[in-house]
């Protein structure tokens, strides 16, 4: 038995690489689609759980949604938190 062949180990590289990279497409079209939305994955999921999501004629609205392009500036650029300094406090 000599080594592997080239193509081979190519192959099996590939048998690899294919599933992981369609997970992690998935992953990232997720992530993305919340971002979009301005929802998490728990919201997206619990929507008809929550109250909040619910409009008067009982139709799921996300009361968060600033459009498109705010949610996505909120997503990748968050605000900074604000901190109260115990020090300065005395």
């Amino acid at each position: 038995g000599g080594a592997a062949r080239p193509t081979t180990l190519l192959w099996l590289a590939l048998a690899v690489a294919a599933p992981a990279s369609l997970l992690l497409a998935r992953f990232w079209l997720h992530r993305t689609r919340n971002a979009l939305a301005n929802l998490t994955t728990n919201e997206r999921l619990n929507r008809r759980r929550y109250a909040h999501f619910r409009s008067p004629n009982d139709a799921l609205v996300n009361p968060f949604d600033r459009g498109a392009a705010r949610n996505c500036i909120a997503f990748l650029c968050p605000a900074k938190p604000r901190t109260v300094s115990l020090l300065s406090a005395a």
